[in-house]
């Protein structure tokens, strides 16, 4: 790496490597139990990893930005999915019927369990507690014992059920 600019205006000018370069690389670092090191040793300050503050700042930033949450090959299949947190939240992907990958919220609108753990494939979500069900589109599609949940009607959730069978 060189720098070039005035002490006001630093520019690091960095050759990158092509992919066959990086993938050589790793190869010889693997091969000989090496790493790259950088020029100099960076300290980071002991209390930021103890900072609730600065945690709190870093989960705010995650959440606005968008975050890669598992590749589009771990979801090959209609109904395969992965569930874990990210930035705190916990997360289902999953592929739907019609091919689309969606992501929601992993947890049940009743109780907050969460309806799906690890990954696989699935053809509905059911949830642990009171095994209320969704579809692979994230939709409330029944409700075991519904006489017990008189403030839930399912046909009035979804204005459109044109994919149902």
């Amino acid at each position: 790496m060189s720098i070039s600019g005035s002490s006001h205006n630093l520019i690091a000018s960095v050759s990158l490597l092509d992919e066959q370069q990086t993938i050589d690389r790793i190869f010889t670092h693997i091969d000989e139990g090496t790493t790259d090191l950088g020029d100099t040793v960076w300290r980071e300050p002991v209390e930021n990893y103890h900072s609730q503050e600065r945690f709190d700042a870093e989960i705010a930033l995650l959440r606005r930005r968008p975050v890669p949450f598992c590749p589009s090959a771990g979801l090959s299949e209609i109904g395969s999915y992965i569930a874990r947190k990210a930035a705190g939240t916990p997360l289902v992907a999953v592929r739907g019927r019609d091919g689309k990958v969606r992501a929601f919220i992993n947890a049940c609108r009743h109780r907050g369990m969460q309806v799906a753990s690890g990954s696989g494939c699935s053809r509905a979500f059911v949830c642990p507690y009171h095994a209320w069900t969704y579809d692979l589109e994230g939709k409330l599609k029944a409700i075991r014992g519904p006489e017990a949940f008189p403030e839930v009607n399912i046909c009035l959730l979804y204005t459109s059920d044109a994919d149902d069978e």
